[in-house]
């Protein structure tokens, strides 16, 4: 199978291009500035074709569906990748993204839910290292205990610089307005009352604010969850930080403008290194029993880079005889120790 990197010399595109350097995969990158493709070629010898094209435009994107395998690193993924994202699931390609974006994930349920399956095209939303391993961690509470009905997620991050595409993608979430899933159905953010219990992790205390999160309509979509949320720990002083949306499309103009014209860079890699974090999934049944499990690490960018690497292994060695929209579970079903190792983080219970 052909393989393409969409966005190749982002920052976590990169990232993904040196990790299936490093396993000896194949790959064309693709992107719209040839000088900086033509960089990659020169630094990646696995690197079988670049491919100077826009895939927001039609032209830009059959330019590329010669190839099987698209891994789109290309965010904000509701700005840039509705596009190929559409053309993907027409053609029966296998799609993987590592948005964070979780309206973009809800529409594309809502959209190519049954028509990705109809036409065999196989889709994997959100496989960066946050909402990939809830969805793993998912997976697992929900073998060890059916009867749960509610699940929250809690990330925690330490030293933590995002890389301008992360960053952005925060600055946008500002514009649109996110959700939580209560009782079945899509709940707006800024009508939930802000979450008063405090979290405790390693012994020390935070306190969740509300975080929209792809995996929130994942998880309801695949597990058929009907309460789930997702906050991020932040210390007593940053409690207050809101998320809401806010109505003002100018400075939204501006904020694409600014992020089009950047020229600033993600984490060294001793910043990469120094940036812990800690993802809870916690699940409570319908009788109030509760179970949690907790996946701790660091370098969270090369962390998503090793799950994209580890799917498309998975993918080349066993193709999965599934299509539609999956999650990243269901690709790695049964290998979930093995996963963990290789991407580098530890599990507790």
């Amino acid at each position: 199978m052909k393989i393409i990197v969409v966005g190749a010399y982002g920052f976590t595109g990169k990232l993904v291009c040196q990790q299936l350097n490093s396993e000896k995969i194949a790959f064309a990158v693709a992107g719209r500035d040839t000088t900086k493709l033509e960089l990659l070629a020169d630094e990646f010898d696995v690197v079988s074709e670049i491919i100077t094209t826009d895939i927001t435009t039609k032209k830009g994107v059959d330019f590329i569906l010669n190839y099987d395998i698209f891994i789109n690193c290309v965010g904000p993924f509701q700005l840039y990748s509705e596009l190929l994202l559409e053309k993907a699931v027409a053609n029966s390609k296998t799609y993987i993204d590592i948005t964070g974006e979780e309206v973009f994930v809800s529409d594309s349920i809502e959209k190519y839910g049954k028509i990705a399956k109809q036409n065999m095209a196989l889709i994997i939303h959100a496989a960066a290292f946050e909402s990939a391993l809830v969805n793993v961690l998912t997976h697992l509470l929900l073998q060890k205990n059916t009867a749960i009905t509610s699940i929250n997620n809690y990330y925690r991050f330490e030293k933590s610089k995002p890389s301008p595409g992360t960053k952005f993608t925060m600055k946008l979430s500002k514009y649109r307005d996110g959700f939580f899933i209560v009782d079945g159905k899509k709940e707006s953010i800024s009508s939930i009352e802000s979450h008063t219990d405090s979290v405790k992790i390693r012994e020390e205390i935070y306190f969740p604010i509300p975080y929209p999160m792809p995996e929130i309509p994942l998880i309801h979509y695949k597990f058929g969850v009907n309460n789930i949320a997702s906050y991020l720990l932040v210390d007593a002083f940053s409690a207050n930080i809101s998320f809401e949306k806010k109505e003002d499309e100018d400075s939204l103009t501006k904020e694409i403008i600014k992020f089009q014209n950047r020229k600033t860079k993600g984490p060294t890699l001793e910043q990469r290194r120094a940036q812990y974090f800690d993802l809870m999934v916690a699940g409570v049944t319908d009788k109030g029993e509760k179970n949690k499990m907790i996946i701790s690490g660091n370098d969270m960018y090369l962390v998503t880079a090793k799950i994209i690497s580890f799917l498309i292994k998975n993918e080349l060695k066993n193709p999965t005889t599934s299509c539609g929209i999956l999650s990243t579970h269901e690709l790695i079903k049964g290998k979930e120790k093995a996963f963990f190792e290789y991407i580098g983080v530890n599990v507790t219970m």
